[in-house]
């Protein structure tokens, strides 16, 4: 089995993972700034963000990993004991869940547009998944520039979030 070192990953993985993550940002700043029915350029850019994070996949499996799901196990594990001294490989299986979740939450935005996206538990529980874990595979996985633009993108997302929340919040009063 080889195993690559993750952070000399190529251009076609990071092209991938960063067109994901920005359509990901730019359908959340689209809700954000609309309060009832989901529109339909969101239901647009959602299954598109899913289809590139499973091109993404698909990209790392190929070019880094070598088809080799144990491969990719041991290098996420390596990229772990990295930064927090903890070899842990269970982040694919993260990466797994979330582009099921995404496609499951695309379909459901086509399928029950009045309700996807309504202020409760459901989108509270996806914003606070999603968030946590682009912002770890942008932020914390991330290095240099990388890493700064993701976190002022993820940032920035939270602004927009608790503005809106404080918005709807004076509406109702």
């Amino acid at each position: 089995m080889r195993v690559r070192n993750p952070t000399t990953m190529n251009v076609p993985v990071l092209a991938s993972a960063w067109t994901a993550f920005l359509l990901w940002i730019l359908g959340e700043v689209v809700l954000a700034r609309r309060a009832g029915p989901s529109p339909w350029r969101v239901r647009m850019i959602w299954p598109c963000g899913a289809l590139a994070l499973t091109i993404h996949l698909l990209v790392a499996f190929a070019l880094v990993h070598g088809w080799s799901h144990r491969s990719a196990v041991a290098s996420t594990a390596l990229r772990m004991h990295q930064e927090f001294g903890v070899s842990w490989g269970g982040g694919v299986f993260i990466n797994y869940l979330l582009v099921g979740w995404w496609w499951c939450d695309a379909a459901y935005s086509w399928w029950r547009p009045q309700r996807w996206n309504q202020p409760g538990r459901y989108r509270s529980l996806r914003r606070a998944c999603f968030w946590f874990l682009w912002f770890n595979g942008t932020v914390v996985f991330a290095s240099g520039i990388r890493r700064i633009w993701a976190a002022a993108l993820c940032l920035a997302l939270l602004g927009i979030w608790w503005r809106g929340t404080r918005e709807s919040r004076q509406v109702a009063a």
